[in-house]
């Protein structure tokens, strides 16, 4: 009898093990609930036949139907790695509770959305999750240049839009989520601030959450991507911009990057296979910018040489033969500007808007909107992090070691930062070149350095960037 009661007991206990573990995998794929209200600037779009069809009296606002909530998935780094990328063909594929992509959600007829969000994105060995990035949709629109009009975010000095829903404890609200303006806001539907939602997180503290702000305006890129992209966003069309700037160096010493100088920007368009262009001068090719933007040169001490003024009047064209010496053109990109130290020519801003690029039958090949992730603000301050290095030398007088420190700018100058988690798992590329030798970080996430040849007086180049928006300095003696 003790014997059976023994098994009885056993099974008991089995049944209640067994039972345990079913809850505990139930509750680990339920959603994380995202709620809020369209507010400023925003109406949803009806259909013509609904009773609400013309209740909206605003009819400057932008209309949206939808959020839809992307996974940002990228390629883990690993040391030694030049880049990383974003793995849009799984991101932007339609997902659900069990498989990795875009979740989509309908915003009800009084303005509110309630995202019932499932964390579909499961880390592996070669690909990590960064968090959620949401954007506002009018799906009714035909165009998809037309769809996403803008990104939910949480306010602060630098808005927050990757969203690590992972770390939810509990349900966020983020409030009437209000159209921004400034410097990469304006296509930015704001809600509550950081401060407001910090508690909302399990391990993210406030001062992080802001730090992580400060470089994630990355994943607006995704709306390139999804406006020219192939049918499973494997054969990618984008713009890429880098942005540079020179300093002076001396040794042993850090220097200070509000002593380095701007020259301005080069870009480059990449177009998919299917849009491969002719580059031997039978066809032509034009840029369209959105704005007025100026194409300079300048002096060995600092100073404009030249300046030319392109806009929708008058683009940028090339045709691969008789290419002018300010681009190149290829099959496969349009490049305007000094994107690898060569021709000296520097774009002075990016316009708002999307930059169209043209064939020679006036058929768009493609749209895209960079201003999205400039990382220079209005004020000629950094919206992003800034390097310092220091040039350690031996005993030979040769440099050996090179420290890097990165740093924020918070509205009234640029401060340390000493945990840099978050820019590491930001950032695309930082890639170190002293002399002839070149050092790729990503992956190793150094910020000291021993160079395998120590070298006299060397040229460096810190080129950093964060998924088609990169920034690279060259110091100097």
């Amino acid at each position: 009898m003790k014997k059976i009661l023994n098994i009885f007991l056993m099974s008991i206990l089995g049944l209640a093990v067994v039972s345990c573990s079913k809850k505990d995998d139930s509750s680990s794929s339920d959603p994380k609930k995202i709620t809020g209200t369209l507010g400023t600037g925003y109406s949803v779009n009806r259909s013509a036949s609904s009773r609400f069809a013309n209740s909206s009296s605003d009819n400057s606002s932008q209309t949206a139907n939808q959020v839809w909530a992307i996974p940002i998935s990228r390629t883990k780094p690993y040391e030694g790695t030049s880049n990383v990328s974003l793995n849009y063909s799984i991101m932007l594929q339609e997902g659900n509770v069990s498989k990795m992509g875009r979740q989509i959600f309908n915003i009800a007829s009084d303005g509110t959305f309630a995202l019932d969000v499932y964390l579909n994105c499961n880390p592996t060995s070669t690909m990590e999750c960064l968090g959620y990035v949401f954007v506002l949709v009018d799906s009714t629109k035909t165009e998809k240049k037309d769809q996403i009009i803008g990104f939910l975010s949480l306010g602060g000095t630098e808005s927050l839009v990757s969203i690590p829903v992972e770390d939810l404890k509990d349900d966020l609200d983020m409030g009437t989520v209000n159209q921004g303006s400034g410097d990469n806001s304006s296509d930015e539907a704001i809600g509550k601030t950081i401060d407001e939602t910090a508690e909302k997180f399990a391990t993210f503290t406030s001062d992080q959450l802001k730090i992580r702000a400060s470089a994630d305006d990355y994943v607006k890129l995704i709306k390139n991507i999804y406006v020219n992209g192939g049918s499973n966003y494997s054969d990618l069309s984008f713009m890429e911009v880098r942005y540079k700037y020179m300093s002076k160096v001396t040794n042993d010493v850090f220097t200070d990057f509000d002593n380095a100088t701007g020259l301005g920007i080069g870009l480059a368009v990449v177009v998919k296979s299917t849009d491969t262009m002719t580059a031997d001068g039978t066809k032509s090719y034009t840029l369209i910018p959105p704005g007025s933007t100026f194409l300079k040169t300048f002096h060995d001490n600092g100073t404009v040489n030249t300046s030319v003024e392109y806009s929708s009047t008058n683009p940028f064209v090339l045709d691969g033969d008789s290419d002018p010496s300010w681009g190149k053109l290829s099959s496969t990109r349009f490049d305007v500007g000094d994107m690898y130290w060569g021709n000296g020519y520097y774009l002075s801003t990016l316009p708002e808007g999307y930059w169209l690029l043209n064939d020679n039958n006036s058929s768009t090949i493609g749209y895209y909107d960079i201003s999205l992730v400039n990382p220079i603000g209005s004020d000629n301050f950094s919206n992003t992090y800034v390097p310092s290095i220091k040039l350690e030398t031996n005993s030979d007088s040769k440099v050996s070691k090179v420290h890097m420190k990165w740093y924020l700018y918070n509205g009234t100058s640029y401060y340390e930062v000493t945990d840099l988690t978050s820019f590491w798992a930001n950032a695309s590329r930082v890639t170190l070149g002293v002399g002839d030798q070149t050092y790729n970080l990503i992956g190793s996430n150094k910020t000291e350095l021993t160079l395998k040849t120590p070298v006299t007086n060397p040229s460096v180049t810190l080129q950093y960037g964060f998924y088609g928006a990169e920034v690279e300095v060259k110091y100097g003696y």
